[in-house]
């Protein structure tokens, strides 16, 4: 509350000799008691653990805990305010504006909150993030740009300029059509609005190649609201699509059939971890082997044990709408008897 910067609270920390937790898992390798970063400091402040609550992440909603509040309700809800204020400011994160990215300043929700961006680090390698403040999303940058172009490519604009070849564009071309974007969130499925310059769609349009017959087929259609051309597609956010899984790439944003795609690939990530144990090996050189912990070896595990109705589903692209790998999880890790999992399965 005094220097009403998170920034300046990690500085003062680190200058102080305080470091993160520091603790010896059973591997023996010491985590943490690193330097205290700016994402570190705002996961403290805006926990609210602190005030006797418990926050259930898969859910997104907070529940009264049992334990004792060690902070006063009146000092979070004013350390939240000073957060929120600091997000909206549009200097906040100006350190962060160097970064060139399709959506910098052109990214809203639907109430109108711009997102800005933010950043943390893993092994020594920075991943930006577009966020629209505090309990809001945060969305990878990386992803979400690739995705916006990707929906541009496959949108329809015969009725502007029929016969462009518009596979001649390049992204910097697309990226200038894009005048706002504005992303809804309904449960897990993202909608995301494109707002276009139709003038500038039009200009390099006729500057393309032409092409003989008929064009292209473009499965995303424009339309228009109070005369601007909008595109709207939409996207799930699955952050237990890991590293390993995508073959070392992360891809968090995904459609509908790229999310069943990662279920399938949880259940053969299952069934590898499995042949593990069958050779013989203990369960501390399978997680060795796996690169996993326990708790996620075991969670991977546990998807082995599903119901063959279950598996058959989710192969034949049958599986709920926006079912997530970690649902998944939490399904098999809840169930045991095929009946009972089937059952949580049609409610779903």
């Amino acid at each position: 509350m005094e220097l009403e910067n998170m920034l300046a609270v990690a500085e003062w920390l680190n200058q102080n000799g305080y470091h993160t937790k520091k603790w010896v898992p059973k591997s023996g390798e010491i985590r943490g008691g690193k330097a205290f970063q700016k994402s570190s400091i705002q996961r403290i402040l805006t926990n609210p653990v602190y005030i006797g609550k418990i926050t259930h992440q898969s859910q997104n909603k907070v529940y009264a805990g049992r334990h004792k509040p060690i902070v006063p309700k009146s000092v979070w809800e004013a350390v939240q305010d000073t957060v929120r204020r600091r997000i909206t400011n549009p200097y906040a994160f100006s350190h962060y504006q160097t970064h060139k990215t399709i959506l910098s300043g052109k990214l809203y929700d639907d109430q109108g909150q711009i997102f800005r961006l933010t950043s943390s680090k893993k092994k020594g390698k920075k991943f930006l993030y577009y966020y629209n403040g505090v309990g809001g999303h945060y969305l990878p940058v990386e992803q979400l740009d690739s995705f916006v172009l990707k929906t541009l490519k496959m949108t329809d604009f015969y009725d502007l300029e029929p016969l462009a070849d518009r596979n001649s564009l390049t992204d910097i071309q697309m990226q200038q059509w894009i005048e706002k974007v504005i992303c809804q969130s309904v449960d897990k499925t993202h909608y995301l609005s494109i707002f276009l310059n139709e003038k500038q769609i039009r200009t390099d349009s006729g500057a393309c190649p032409r092409i003989s017959g008929q064009a292209e087929e473009r499965i995303l259609h424009t339309e228009k609201l109070d005369g601007t051309l909008y595109v709207r597609n939409t996207f799930i956010v699955d952050n237990v699509s890991s590293l390993k899984l995508q073959n070392g790439t992360a891809r968090n944003i995904l459609t509908v059939r790229q999310l069943n795609e990662s279920l399938v690939r949880g259940l053969s990530r299952g069934w590898q971890l499995k042949r593990l144990l069958e050779k013989g090996k203990t369960m501390r050189e399978c997680e060795g082997a796996s690169g996993m912990n326990k708790r996620t070896f075991t969670r991977y595990l546990n998807l082995c044990y599903l119901s063959p109705n279950l598996v058959a589903d989710i192969l034949e692209y049958r599986s709920p709408r926006n079912l997530t790998l970690r649902e998944l999880m939490n399904l098999a890790e809840g169930n045991v008897d095929f009946k009972e999992q089937e059952k949580e399965w049609n409610k779903l």
